[in-house]
């Protein structure tokens, strides 16, 4: 979605945020994912702002937790 943003024109990102969480699936949750109750999940937390600090962007997604693959580099 952040690509997508991008692309519109007028819209500049300046700043984004991610912060990913690991917990356990609630009723509603765990029936929508078809996972048992108290399953593990990732609850990721994504942020945008534009350069007057403007947030253009929010989203929240809940992904199974054995289906979640995590990668990145460190240096």
């Amino acid at each position: 979605m952040l690509r997508m943003i991008k692309e519109c024109k007028g819209v500049d990102i300046a700043d984004a945020h991610q912060t990913l969480t690991i917990g356990a699936a609630d009723v509603e949750t765990a029936a929508l994912l078809k996972i048992p109750i108290n399953s593990p999940v990732a609850v990721a937390h994504r942020t945008a702002f534009d350069a007057g600090g403007v947030m253009i962007y929010y989203s929240l997604g809940i992904y199974r937790g054995d289906f979640l693959r995590l990668e990145m580099t460190l240096k």
